[in-house]
This record gives structure tokens, sequence and C-alpha cells, in this order.
């Protein structure tokens, strides 16, 4: 599924985003590269036109959830965000061509289970590759922030507090993930990671 779906053209909708190196390569290497891609997001967030739910770092690949207030908002800002970053990574590891696989993924989030599942996936992630062993051990997501209720350039948190009277019990939700909520959402992802 490509950018030109025509939910990318609708307004106030909810849209799972992601994508991954070429060829499965990493990209992010360094913290540098990581804090980098994070001030890239700072810098182009237009909170007008979408809101950040959730993200997920990892080495090879990323996830958002994004609520999309406008037209073509997702659009914007993964690309806006994504150039530079794959310019810059190029010019770093003194290489030339693709470094992302393809445009990003983008699936409607229709279902109210399916967000609720999509964050506790996105959160749980870094487990799942066995990389820490609790989701907030890993910086480079956003459950930190959200479970520690840390003001944040990045995300709102006001979507998850609608379903989770506390950070805490966000925090009991996503630790108890389950491998059956992760086949729910291989169901809506493109491909797997």
């Amino acid at each position: 599924m490509s950018t030109k779906t025509p939910f990318i053209k609708q307004e106030n909708i909810f849209l799972h985003v992601y994508n991954r190196g070429i060829n499965r390569n990493k990209i992010f290497i360094e913290q540098q590269n990581y804090e980098y891609f994070l001030k890239l997001i700072v810098k182009h967030i237009d909170k007008n036109s979408i809101s950040i739910i959730s993200y997920c770092l990892m080495p090879n690949h990323f996830h958002f959830l994004i609520h999309q207030k406008l037209a073509y908002g997702v659009s914007n800002f993964i690309n806006a965000i994504c150039n530079p970053y794959a310019k810059a990574m190029n010019k770093w590891l003194q290489r030339e061509g693709h470094f992302f696989q393809g445009k990003f993924k983008v699936r409607h989030v229709m279902e109210e289970e399916y967000l609720i599942l999509l964050a506790n996936y996105i959160h749980f992630n870094p487990v799942r590759a066995r990389i820490v062993s609790k989701p907030e051990d890993w910086e480079w997501s956003s459950f930190r922030s959200f479970i520690e209720r840390k003001e944040s350039l990045l995300i709102d948190m006001d979507i998850l507090e609608e379903y989770f009277d506390s950070p805490t019990a966000y925090q009991e939700f996503v630790n108890k993930y389950n491998e059956g909520d992760g086949e729910i959402i291989k169901r809506y992802l493109i491909e797997e990671k």
C-alpha cells in the first residue's frame, strides 16, 4: 500500500505509519542517529495537521500511531523527516541510493480495539525484539514520556488517557502484552518486520 491510498486525503483519522531500512539494514546505528531523527520530528511536526499518539524507533525500522487532523498531514510530516534523514545518513555512511525500503507504509486505524492494541504493539516492540526486558527501558519510544507524564514536544497523551485511568494502568496493560495481540496487529500490517 503506498501513500497514494484514499484515506491519506481524509481528515480526523488515525493512521499507523511505519517503514524500515532497505534490505532490513539498520536505520539507527548510534545514539546520535536517534537524536537527530527526534530533532527532525520536533522541527517538522505541525500540531494543527497531525498529533503523534505513540512512536517507537527501532534499529532497522520505526512505527508511529498518528492522528491526522488535516488531509495529507501524515505524508507531509513523514516526507519532511525521512528525506533529510536519509540524505544525512547516506552522507554519514558514505553511500548512495535508497536508504528506506520504498515509501513509508500506512494503515487506517478504523477500530477502537486496533487503536489500543497498536499503541501496545508499538511500545512493546523493543521487548519483542529482545533488545530490552521492559518497554520503559527503551529510550527511543514514547512509552516513558507517557507513563512518567513527562512534558513532551512529540506526543499527544490525551488519546490514550481516554482509555486508561492512569499512566500506571497503561503501563500494566503494555507489560501484559499478549502474543495473541501481536497476531491481531499482524493482520493489519502490510508486511511483517
